[in-house]
Formats: C-alpha cells, structure tokens, sequence
C-alpha cells in the first residue's frame, strides 16, 4: 500500500546532500506516477490510472455524441481543445508534478463536466 503521502523525503532527507548539493534538504520525487506508487503503491497507481481513463473516454464519447446531436461545430471544438489541454498536462504529469497545481485540478474539473454541458445543449 506504499509509504504514506510525501513520505519520501522523510525516508531520505540527505539526498540531496548526497548528489552534490551544498542544501541539506527533504527530496521529492519529480515524477507524478512514481511519487504515486511510492506513496500508494501498486493500489494508489491502478486508482489513479482508472480515474483518469474513464475521465478521459467519458470525455471523448460526449463529443462523439455531440457530432452525432449535431450541435454547433465551435461547441464541439471548445471541447475537443479542453479535452487535448487536459492530455497535454496529463503527458507534462510524467515528466514534472503538476497534480500539486491548481490550474491542474480545474482543468480535469472541466473535463468531468463536459457530459453535464452536453446534456443540457
């Protein structure tokens, strides 16, 4: 079930120091999915993992249902743009942590509610 959240510079907090930093301070892992399975394990990782596939193809069937309603065209390429930006910062998430940012989390909420916009259009 992993080590518990942010616990891995408590496990090592001379690394830094170690890889020829003057700093003594806590490190952090840089990768979002790591830090996950360090922190939650193989658990925390399928979890997060399934919510992100299942937000992204709730996504990508409303928009397939929206060509098929015939809705205005710029609706449905507003939502195909939120849904790239959305794959775009969920790609940037493996090579830097950005679940830690706000702008992050607003952009899946968005995401999420995309149906929700459909269903009353």
């Amino acid at each position: 079930f992993g080590h518990g959240t942010s616990s891995f510079g408590n496990l090592w907090p001379y690394l830094n120091f170690m890889f020829g930093s003057s700093k003594i301070g806590s490190a952090w892992i840089g990768q979002a999915p790591i830090g996950v399975l360090h922190d939650t394990g193989i658990t925390g990782l399928i979890l997060m993992l399934f919510f992100w596939f299942f937000l992204l193809y709730r996504a990508v069937h409303a928009v397939h249902v929206a060509k098929r309603r015939q809705l205005p065209r710029e609706f449905v390429l507003y939502v195909s743009s939120l849904i790239a930006s959305a794959v775009a910062l969920l790609v940037m998430d493996w090579v830097t942590t950005l679940y830690v940012l706000p702008i992050y989390w607003a952009m899946m909420g968005a995401v999420a509610c995309i149906p929700r916009w459909l269903a009353y259009q």
